[in-house]
This record gives C-alpha cells, sequence and structure tokens, in this order.
C-alpha cells in the first residue's frame, strides 16, 4: 500500500548500500646506508548506505538523498537538498543546501596511512534563477556560499568562507550548433589564515558545431584571473582547447585534440614561474563488434618556462591503448594502458630526472543480480604507474586499488 501512496504523491524512494575496500601504496627508494626503500601503505575498508528521495509535482520539484559511510578511518555522513520551483512559464528558482561531517576515529591505526587528516564540518548553501528568453537562448545566474570548518584548525587546514557567483548564457545558434558562455567571480577569506584569501573571477566559452554529419568540433576557453595579497602568487591563466573529430561510419572514428595552457604570474619567483604548458594528442577509435571498442593514439606534452629555462621544463610523448568490453546490460570492462618517456631541459638538476612511465589502469562492473526487489553489483578499479627514471634513487612505484560490493533498491 504504502509503495502505490507514494507513486500517487509522485515520490521515488531508491536505496544504495554497500561494502568496498580500498589500497594503495607508494614506493621509492631512501638515499641512507640503513634504508633502501620505502614504502607507504594506505588500507581503509568502507561500508555506506545512501537513500535519494524524488517528489516531483506541477508546482515543484525536490531532490534529497543522504548518506553515511563508516570505514576504518572515519565515519562521514552526507546531506544534500535540492529544490526548483517555476515561478512561470519562462522563469525557475532553484535552491539547495548541502551538509558533510567527517569525523576520524584513529581506532585502527595499524591500517592509517601518514597523511594528517582532520576532521571537518562542510555546509554550502546555494540559490539561483534560469529564465528561458526563447528556445533558442537561456539565460541563468547562481550564487554558491561555502563554509568550511576543521577539528582542530592548523596552518594547513584553516577554516574559510568561499562564495562563488556565475552568470551564464546558452544558445542555440543553429541546429547544429550551441554557445556557452559563463561569467564567473569567487572570493575566499579566512581569519586565521589571511595569506590564503584570494578573489578570483573567470570566463568561459563553449563552442559545438557539427559541420556536417560526420565532423564535430568542439572549442572551449578558459580566462582565470587570481588575485593574492602576496603577488607572487597571483596568477592569470589562460586555457584553450580544441577537438577536432571525424566519424567514418559506426566502426571508426578519429580526433585530434590540442590543450595548451598559460600561466603568468605579477611576480615570479623560483617557484611561481610564467609557463606554458602544451598537449596536442590523436586518437583512433574501432568498433570492430557490437560491445567491443578499440581505441589508440600518441600524445606530445611539453612545459616551457617563458622567462629563463628552468628546471620544470620538459618533453613527454607517450601512447595509448585501451579496450573496452560490453556484454549486454551485465558486465563491463576497461583496460587503458599509457606508456612514454619525459626528457627534462636541464637533466643535470638535482631535483628532476628523465624517466620511463607506464600508467595501467583497469575498470570494472558486474551485475551479478539484476532481479527484482534490487540489483547486486560489483565493481573493481585498479591503477598500476611505476616511473623509471636514469637517476635509479628517483624510481617511484604507486598502486591503487578498490573493490566495492554494491545492492540498489
Amino acid at each position: 500500500m504504502t509503495p502505490i501512496l507514494l507513486l500517487i504523491l509522485g515520490i521515488i524512494i531508491r536505496n544504495d548500500a554497500g561494502l568496498s575496500g580500498y589500497y594503495s601504496s607508494l614506493r621509492y627508494p631512501v638515499a641512507d646506508t640503513v634504508t633502501r626503500d620505502t614504502t607507504l601503505p594506505n588500507t581503509e575498508l568502507r561500508s555506506y548506505w545512501s537513500i535519494n528521495l524524488d517528489a516531483k509535482q506541477p508546482g515543484y520539484q525536490i531532490q534529497t538523498d543522504n548518506n553515511l559511510q563508516l570505514s576504518t578511518a572515519s565515519l562521514t555522513d552526507y546531506l544534500n537538498f535540492a529544490c526548483t520551483v517555476p515561478l512561470n512559464q519562462v522563469l525557475n528558482f532553484a535552491t539547495g543546501v548541502d551538509g558533510e561531517v567527517c569525523y576520524y576515529h584513529h581506532y585502527l591505526p595499524l591500517l592509517a596511512d601518514t597523511t594528517l587528516r582532520n576532521s571537518y564540518l562542510n555546509a554550502k548553501l546555494s540559490a539561483g534563477l534560469q529564465y528561458r528568453l526563447n528556445d533558442r537562448l537561456t539565460i541563468s545566474a547562481r550564487d554558491n556560499l561555502e563554509h568550511q570548518h576543521y577539528l582542530p584548525v592548523d596552518s594547513f587546514y584553516y577554516n574559510y568562507y568561499l562564495n562563488r557567483a556565475k552568470l551564464g548564457f546558452d544558445a542555440q545558434l543553429s541546429e547544429l550548433s550551441t554557445l556557452t558562455l559563463e561569467c564567473g567571480l569567487n572570493r575566499l577569506w579566512t581569519r586565521t589564515q589571511p595569506g590564503q584569501n584570494y578573489t578570483e573571477s573567470s570566463l568561459y566559452l563553449n563552442w559545438n558545431v557539427y559541420p556536417g554529419t560526420d565532423w564535430n568540433l568542439q572549442f572551449d576557453n578558459s580566462l582565470t584571473r587570481r588575485s593574492y595579497p602576496e603577488k607572487t602568487r597571483s596568477y592569470l591563466e589562460l586555457n584553450p582547447a580544441l577537438v577536432i573529430s571525424r566519424n567514418f561510419g559506426s566502426a571508426l572514428e578519429l580526433s585530434l585534440n590540442a590543450s595548451p595552457r598559460m600561466n603568468l604570474f605579477d611576480e615570479t619567483t623560483t617557484v611561481y614561474q610564467n609557463q606554458i604548458t602544451s598537449q596536442l594528442g590523436m586518437e583512433c577509435q574501432l568498433q570492430p563488434s557490437n560491445g567491443l571498442t578499440l581505441r589508440a593514439g600518441p600524445q606530445t606534452e611539453l612545459l616551457r618556462s617563458l622567462d629563463r629555462i628552468s628546471s620544470q621544463d620538459y618533453h613527454e610523448i607517450s601512447l595509448s591503448l585501451a579496450i573496452e568490453l560490453v556484454r549486454s546490460a551485465r558486465f563491463w570492462i576497461t583496460a587503458e594502458n599509457r606508456y612514454g618517456i619525459r626528457r627534462y631541459l636541464l637533466n643535470d638538476s638535482a631535483l628532476q630526472s628523465d624517466y620511463r612511465f607506464n600508467e595501467f589502469n583497469l575498470y570494472s562492473t558486474w551485475k551479478i543480480t539484476n532481479l527484482p526487489p534490487g540489483e547486486l553489483s560489483l565493481e573493481l578499479m585498479l591503477n598500476i604507474a611505476p616511473e623509471w627514471h636514469s637517476e635509479a634513487i628517483d624510481n617511484l612505484a604507486a598502486l591503487t586499488s578498490s573493490l566495492q560490493l554494491r545492492y540498489r533498491w
């Protein structure tokens, strides 16, 4: 009787519960006569329960969810409430409240890593308006106020207030072209660490166009200006990106992407330097059969200091290979591998040395059962990233893995 009543009232309730395990390790040599290598492990076992409630009526829409997590490191509860009210046929009002409490209990020190983690409270309040001028143009304005409070505070974990305001325009230029323009203003304020206060203004542009049925062109550009009390930390960042793709039927697609980024500081130091980072890559995607996708392509990346050559300048080339396999709606697996070489311009620097790297990622989901009243699934994530340096003392081996058993009803 209760599910029928909820359905009549337009209320949908979903539950999500699970158990997960997380393990990561970082292994590197140590230059002394006692210990030749060091491993920093981090293991965490976690259980969680999440409940989501949606209520839709002609005059409003409410969404709320609560996520409770208990792990070997912490107890965390996250609560979200969002409400949308149409004021008239073209104007909508939306507001929301987010709250999160995280307490690190330190009851199992053998499973904890060496990272200092402080308990905290986080709260966010947001409100916004969306005005649909016509079928082709929508204007939106939104403001978000966030407060972060640590228990206890120190020089690294400091309390702050962060306000984010944004004004956006979404336009349908034609049947095959869209344009998005967003202007933002962010301000962070903290009483105990005034040097961390900043004011940030940003401008974002996205243009997406389909010149033909087989072509797609996407251009993004973001301009950010952040000002700190200290000029050496204040900077201007420009980050354009271009993606061009061509579809050769249902089985083959080629894409080319370029993404330069420039950072200009008000005053340069040995740490904060004017730099440009550029990435250029090409990818070929092949679908030889239904449910099987292959991706491969080269990528090059370089970093250059604009004022003078520094120890951070490098040139990197790599090759990526990936395979994605989908078996019906119950099994999905993706494996990615990227092998490359990074060379520094000042290889004699004591801070950096040339190295080869191999990044391997594996993601998999298996729906064990998908029958009423619920769904049981197993999710796996694995990341292995070793580095082999010309200076053996800089060698690095990183491993991250997680396994999660989820039940949704």
